[in-house]
């Protein structure tokens, strides 16, 4: 139902209404700046509703996500941007900071907040292909350098299908906790929104308290 709630996030619950026309504004608002097929969008926020919006969004506008940790050491951010040569980021100006000297153009979600919510909030048709790229995750760099993992639409579309026929039950609730810059957090991200289920973020420090997270679950 467009009136469930799709997450939650300390005091906020986003319905699933209110997820897509955020997604949807960014996402034209992204396709001003060029975003389109296999283009890549380097998307440097903390876990927070913004960074669902951001992901979707750049799906949404055709383009193909790369999770910047803002948590990862300089060196490792900066190293991604170079290999990529991704031509837009997404970030907030309290994190975008260090940012600034790449070529890419820094779309700021607070600075930049009048323009985005000017733009149009209904579904965008989207031309990406089944073999075009829908994210870039880089490996952890232990053997030698990171090394971006590149995923199609098809092999997402796939591998959520996969786990949605092997599991039955669609989610209820997913608390997240990996980093979406780790592979891993494509599961609960996709698996959680494609079932009409919630997905559950919590503060990074909430997470390193067992005793609060004991409490969360």
């Amino acid at each position: 139902s467009p009136k469930s709630f799709a997450l939650e996030f300390e005091d906020q619950q986003i319905t699933y209404e209110a997820l897509n026309l955020r997604a949807n504004q960014l996402a034209n608002y992204l396709k001003t700046k060029g975003v389109g097929a296999n283009v890549l969008v380097g998307i440097c926020l903390e876990r927070s509703v913004d960074m669902v919006v951001s992901i979707l969004a750049v799906l949404k506008a055709g383009g193909a996500y790369v999770p910047m940790d803002p948590s990862y050491p300089q060196e490792r951010l900066d190293f991604m941007l170079a290999d990529t040569e991704a031509p837009v980021v997404i970030t907030r100006e309290s994190l975008g900071k260090h940012l600034v000297e790449h070529a890419a153009e820094i779309v700021f979600l607070d600075h930049d907040l009048s323009a985005i919510e000017e733009q149009p909030a209904e579904n965008l048709q989207t031309y990406a292909d089944a073999k075009d790229l829908a994210y870039v995750i880089y490996t952890s760099g232990s053997t030698g350098k990171p090394k971006g993992v590149k995923i199609t639409h098809e092999g997402l579309v796939i591998s959520n299908s996969a786990r949605i026929s092997f599991f039955k039950r669609p989610v209820k609730k997913f608390l997240l906790l990996s980093s979406f810059s780790f592979d891993s957090s494509v599961v609960g991200i996709f698996w959680s929104l494609t079932t009409g289920g919630c997905l559950l973020l919590v503060d990074e420090r909430i997470q390193h308290d067992l005793k609060e997270l004991n409490q969360v679950i």
